[in-house]
């Protein structure tokens, strides 16, 4: 599976609205792209530029 357009742009999007990509969007990714959960769970834990929770107040 290529992690391409439009998946990086959409997960860039919640990553600067949110700080980090939530668990919740993960399958209403996947479902408005055709694409299996773990693919899209696959792109935002393989690339660094992507969070998958949010950072705890002490790192912040």
């Amino acid at each position: 599976m290529a992690y391409g357009f439009p998946l990086q742009p959409m997960l860039h999007s919640k990553q600067t609205e949110l700080g980090y990509v939530p668990s919740e969007a993960v399958p209403l990714l996947a479902a408005g792209l055709s694409l299996s959960t773990g693919d899209v769970h696959g792109a935002v834990t393989f690339y660094p530029d992507f969070r998958p929770s949010e950072l705890s107040p002490s790192r912040q």
